[in-house]
């Protein structure tokens, strides 16, 4: 859930129990900076396409290289997470 405060400018998001053991969020303090991307709008522009599910493990970046247009990440998994 999502709340919305005007006055104070500020939004609160509720978190999942598994996001916040796979994730670094639950280690965030007040004032910390997060990225933050706007929500996109079903029906509207799209350069790209829609990814949905959860956290199953964490890797490392290995590389990192731009194609064009595009920012492609390789990433180093666990053997217990590849299929």
């Amino acid at each position: 859930a999502t709340e919305l405060d005007m006055e104070q400018k500020r939004f609160k998001v509720g978190l999942a129990p598994e996001t916040l053991r796979k994730t670094y969020l639950g280690e965030l303090k007040a004032g910390d900076k997060v990225n933050l991307e706007r929500a996109s709008e079903i029906g509207g522009r799209n350069s790209g396409h829609f990814v949905q599910g959860h956290v199953d493990g964490v890797g490392i970046v290995a590389d990192r290289w731009i194609d064009e247009d595009s920012l492609f990440y390789k990433i180093q998994l666990e053997s217990a997470l590849m299929p």
